[in-house]
């Protein structure tokens, strides 16, 4: 058995919080903009923390955050920078960027490629108080082409460590 299902049986077994969530299907994203991501299909949510493509903190305590998207653009060699970023709401406040968690990928041109493909991935540890709300938004500058995000290769996991 994986480590990482070790990890996750011991979470369950003890009750933390945690979810595991992709997307299930493609999502079509506009260049040059913050797009929040669709996640739809739960792998693990513990305690139904987990809705609206946003993860909800049901307690206060130290929280583990990571998510990995892939954008392919249709258009091959515009695809130039892939980006993604984690929002949080407090309660009764609004959505701001969390300072840190900005991550860039950035690729040179390839040439005679029929597509564009590249990945980024943020993690975060954080003290998250109850009822904040956490989102992933994507970017991506490309100079032509459709850009999608490629559906189960984003994912977003949060687990609870310490509280």
């Amino acid at each position: 058995m994986s480590n990482a299902r070790n990890i996750a049986n011991l979470l369950v077994k003890n009750s933390s919080p945690m979810v595991s969530i992709r997307n299930n299907s493609d999502q079509g994203i506009s260049a040059t903009t913050w797009t929040t991501v669709t996640l739809d299909t739960e792998i693990i949510d513990t305690q139904n923390n987990f809705a609206s493509n946003t993860f909800t903190v049901p307690d206060v305590g130290q929280y583990f955050i990571v998510a990995t998207l892939e954008v392919e653009c249709s258009d091959a060699d515009e695809l130039v920078r892939t980006s993604m970023k984690f929002r949080k709401k407090p309660s009764g406040g609004s959505y701001a960027d969390v300072p840190g968690t900005e991550i860039n990928t950035y690729k040179g041109h390839d040439v005679d490629e029929s597509f564009t493909r590249m990945s980024v991935t943020s993690t975060y540890l954080y003290t998250s108080a109850a009822s904040d709300e956490w989102i992933v938004q994507a970017y991506a500058n490309a100079g032509g082409g459709s850009m999608t995000l490629k559906g189960q290769n984003c994912t977003f996991v949060a687990f609870k460590i310490i509280g």
